[in-house]
């Protein structure tokens, strides 16, 4: 995958030759293998990073109800192949439809 400069990307140069690139504003369509290759006069360098969404979480847990309101908990996926887990997003559907909706846009731990 090529990243072409543009207002979401940052790139920065530090004196000990280390580049990074930060990608903001983040979608599901750049979730891929990125390789970064160097070269010079004396040869070349490579190194591949992998980005993407982490693994769901596991199946939640009602730990109460009271009414048409619910408590929920759920672990956070076993494994993380990218950065920290900033939040969840609650869906739901509805038995016998095809679509899930978004109930709660943003959690920030692992209960609600």
């Amino acid at each position: 995958m090529s990243v072409v400069p543009d207002h979401r990307t940052i790139t920065a140069y530090r004196e000990d030759g280390v580049v990074t690139l930060q990608i903001s504003q983040v979608t599901a369509a750049d979730s891929g293998e990125y390789t970064c290759v160097a070269n010079s006069d004396i040869g070349g360098v490579g190194d591949t990073h992998s980005a993407g969404r982490p693994d769901p979480p596991s199946k939640p847990d009602m730990k109460t109800q009271v009414g048409t309101s619910v408590h929920l908990e759920w672990r956070p996926p076993s494994i993380v192949s990218c950065r920290q887990i900033q939040g969840y997003t609650i869906e739901f559907n509805e038995v016998g439809l095809d679509y899930w909706q978004a109930g709660i846009p943003y959690v920030p731990t692992t209960s609600q």
